[in-house]
């Protein structure tokens, strides 16, 4: 999924990546041109893992978070606005404990109808994983299509399934 935001996990990302392969050129430059653009490309990527690391032990927490909350606490994250994963986990465990879901279906489904791509592609995730039979019934649906085509799949298969 492209991203929504630019986060300081992105920043860390990038300025890894530039300080590695700033010190990859670096300890390269010694051993001429090849050594420059082998230390580039090796300092580069190691650079980038680990600018990367920050964003993996976020999203580790996350989901210890998410593991740990009460059924009410989950419940509050999947109703607060501007729907991102979190929710979409929080929702996933909610259904993997057995609660009936279903009531949060309307909103996700609104979202696939959205005019902003991101929150379409939001909903869309979130159907995927918690709802499957609804996916399937959606099939062909593109949250990155236009919003009328968006809406015109959504009326289809809402129609599908009423009749």
């Amino acid at each position: 999924m492209p991203f929504t935001r630019f986060t300081i996990f992105n920043l860390f990302y990038l300025v890894g990546t530039g300080i590695g392969g700033w010190v990859g050129f670096t300890v390269g430059r010694p051993y001429g041109m090849a050594g420059s653009i082998i230390g580039v490309i090796v300092g580069g990527f190691l650079g980038a893992l680990a600018g990367s690391i920050p964003d993996r032990l976020a999203y580790r927490a996350m989901v210890r978070e998410i593991m740990r909350n009460s059924n009410d606490e989950l419940c509050r994250i999947v109703d607060e606005p501007d729907w991102n994963f979190r929710h979409t986990l929080a929702l996933l465990q909610l259904s993997a404990r057995g609660e009936n879901v279903t009531a949060h279906l309307p909103r996700l489904m609104e979202m696939l109808e959205s005019d902003v791509p991101a929150k379409r592609l939001h909903g869309w995730d979130a159907v995927r994983i918690v709802f499957p039979p609804h996916a399937e019934r959606l099939e062909g649906f593109d949250p990155r299509a236009t919003v009328e085509q968006c809406r015109d799949r959504v009326a289809q298969a809402q129609g599908a399934r009423r009749g």
